[in-house]
């Protein structure tokens, strides 16, 4: 069976809630909407696992370890967050 993948055609867009007091500084992913040509998938996002940092280059990166919904499923994922592209990109699924 093979695993989905995100092609270069595919969007991703993420919501993002406040963070809760006593967190300032933390961005928490809400959801994700994939858009791949005519089909459009979204993701909800229950809750943070793990969180990590890494610098690739100059570039710094927050990589989020989620649970979350995908149809009736529940699934582990991993998503990264350039910072200095303000961009959300789906790592692992």
């Amino acid at each position: 069976m093979s695993r989905p993948t995100m092609q270069m055609q595919s969007q991703l867009e993420a919501g993002c809630r406040d963070p809760p007091s006593g967190d300032f500084g933390l961005i928490r992913p809400e959801r994700l909407r994939i858009t791949e040509e005519d089909k459009q998938t979204v993701i909800q996002v229950d809750q943070v696992l793990a969180r990590s940092e890494e610098k690739v280059g100059k570039e710094r990166e927050l990589i989020m370890r989620c649970q979350g919904v995908i149809g009736e499923r529940m699934q582990v994922l991993e998503l990264k967050y350039r910072v200095g592209e303000c961009r959300w990109y789906l790592y692992r699924m």
